[in-house]
């Protein structure tokens, strides 16, 4: 047995088809069939409720070498951890001989992440999240995952985590801290709005600067700088206004420390005066 396509996400309602393949060999000449079952495994295992059934049977025709097992996944509005489960096969009649008798299928949660008008503290998932915090003072992490993080009303704290993540402030004063602070944003291109109210673009925190390592191929996109904005850096290092842009960006002013760049900052330009160390 082998996964045909089965790493997905879940949706939202209804069923969605997790695929596997079946190969037999030995006597094809005639007909013959295997049962197939479902349990949760991994680290974060599904559950029954995660299925509209957690078992079945596999049927060949004379001359059929493969046949096509579907694990229906039930789809729901809950934000949950990504999930992983296994499909073992059992009982072939006759003479013919089954493969690889499990495999492994991965559901990914896709669901929206959503605070309330109160102060919320509100962390993402393994996988690519979508976090509002709606209104209230809120901190909002994405952890892994490319994720899309929009602050709300009131001031916000959102911080991307590892993944190439969006960052949105909205209204109110806002810090927006696109890389994960423990690597630094090591990899990343993070793409950080802050749109109404004073905020703040976090480069650096007082034991390191961020993207720093991978020349051009990593970086923060500051979308929308404008006055009263400040963008923080680490007090360790010194950084330079103007320089060259990376691939797919036509305008903005470039960050840099030394050959490294840092950010590409739109809107208005930055000055040193914009820059508050740590």
């Amino acid at each position: 047995m082998a996964a045909t396509n089965a790493t997905q996400t879940e949706g939202n309602y209804g069923n969605k088809g997790f695929t596997f393949t079946v190969t037999r060999t030995g006597d094809t000449t005639s007909t013959s069939n295997a049962s197939w079952a479902v349990a949760g495994s991994g680290t974060n295992p599904a559950d029954v409720n995660d299925f509209s059934s957690t078992s079945g049977t596999v049927n060949f025709l004379a001359g059929q070498t493969s046949q096509t097992v579907t694990v229906n996944v039930k789809g729901d509005a809950i934000a949950e951890l990504d999930e992983s489960f296994t499909v073992s096969l059992s009982g072939a009649t006759g003479t013919t001989v089954i493969g690889a008798a499990t495999a492994i299928g991965k559901i990914g949660n896709d669901d929206l992440i959503v605070g309330t008008a109160a102060n919320d503290t509100l962390l993402g998932m393994s996988g690519n999240d979508t976090i509002s915090g709606l209104a209230g003072l809120d901190a909002l992490s994405g952890l892994v995952g490319n994720d899309s993080i929009d602050g709300g009303l009131g001031d916000d704290i959102l911080t991307g985590g590892t993944g190439n993540d969006t960052l949105i402030g909205n209204t109110g004063n806002d810090t927006l801290i696109g890389g994960d602070p423990t690597t630094g944003g090591v990899g990343e291109i993070d793409r950080l709005t802050g749109s109404t109210g004073n905020d703040r673009f976090v480069l650096g925190d007082a034991t390191k600067t961020y993207y720093l390592g991978n020349g051009m191929s990593d970086y923060a996109l500051i979308t929308d700088f404008g006055v009263g904005d400040a963008i923080q850096k680490s007090a360790l290092d010194n950084l330079t206004i103007g320089g060259a842009l990376p691939t797919g960006i036509s305008y903005g002013s470039a960050i840099y420390r030394g050959t490294d760049l840092i950010a590409v900052v739109q809107g208005s330009a930055p000055t040193l005066a914009a820059f508050v160390s740590v």
